[in-house]
Protein backbone atom coordinates (compact mmCIF):
# COMPACT_ATOMS: atom_id res chain seq x y z
CA UNK A 1 0.00 0.00 0.00
CA UNK A 2 2.63 2.13 0.67
CA UNK A 3 4.39 2.14 -2.50
CA UNK A 4 1.15 2.89 -4.21
CA UNK A 5 0.37 5.70 -2.49
CA UNK A 6 4.22 7.18 -3.21
CA UNK A 7 3.43 6.15 -6.83
CA UNK A 8 0.09 8.28 -6.82
CA UNK A 9 0.69 10.93 -4.29
CA UNK A 10 4.48 11.55 -4.61
CA UNK A 11 5.11 11.26 -1.08
CA UNK A 12 5.36 8.29 1.78
CA UNK A 13 2.25 7.36 3.68
CA UNK A 14 3.82 7.69 6.49
CA UNK A 15 4.44 11.80 5.64
CA UNK A 16 0.93 11.93 4.90
CA UNK A 17 -0.39 10.13 8.32
CA UNK A 18 1.81 12.26 10.35
CA UNK A 19 1.14 15.63 8.56
CA UNK A 20 -1.94 17.70 8.29
CA UNK A 21 -0.91 20.01 5.60
CA UNK A 22 0.16 17.21 3.51
CA UNK A 23 -3.64 15.45 4.29
CA UNK A 24 -5.10 18.74 3.36
CA UNK A 25 -3.33 19.02 -0.44
CA UNK A 26 -3.58 15.23 -0.95
CA UNK A 27 -7.18 15.19 0.06
CA UNK A 28 -8.20 18.30 -1.91
CA UNK A 29 -6.45 16.58 -5.34
CA UNK A 30 -8.43 13.78 -4.64
CA UNK A 31 -11.74 16.08 -4.77
CA UNK A 32 -10.58 17.72 -7.95
CA UNK A 33 -9.57 14.29 -9.82
CA UNK A 34 -12.93 13.24 -8.76
CA UNK A 35 -14.99 16.29 -10.53
CA UNK A 36 -12.87 15.91 -13.37
CA UNK A 37 -13.73 12.35 -13.66
CA UNK A 38 -17.43 12.78 -12.66
CA UNK A 39 -17.78 15.68 -15.62
CA UNK A 40 -16.40 13.22 -18.26
CA UNK A 41 -19.64 11.27 -17.79
CA UNK A 42 -21.82 14.10 -18.28
CA UNK A 43 -20.58 15.56 -21.34
CA UNK A 44 -22.69 14.57 -24.36
CA UNK A 45 -19.97 15.01 -26.95
CA UNK A 46 -17.69 12.84 -25.09
CA UNK A 47 -20.02 9.67 -25.84
CA UNK A 48 -19.43 8.44 -22.60
CA UNK A 49 -22.14 6.90 -20.69
CA UNK A 50 -24.08 9.56 -17.82
CA UNK A 51 -26.65 8.50 -14.97
CA UNK A 52 -30.18 9.97 -14.77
Amino acid sequence: MAQSFRSTHGIGYEDYRLNPKLQLEVEKQREREYARSQSFGMRPETGGHHQT
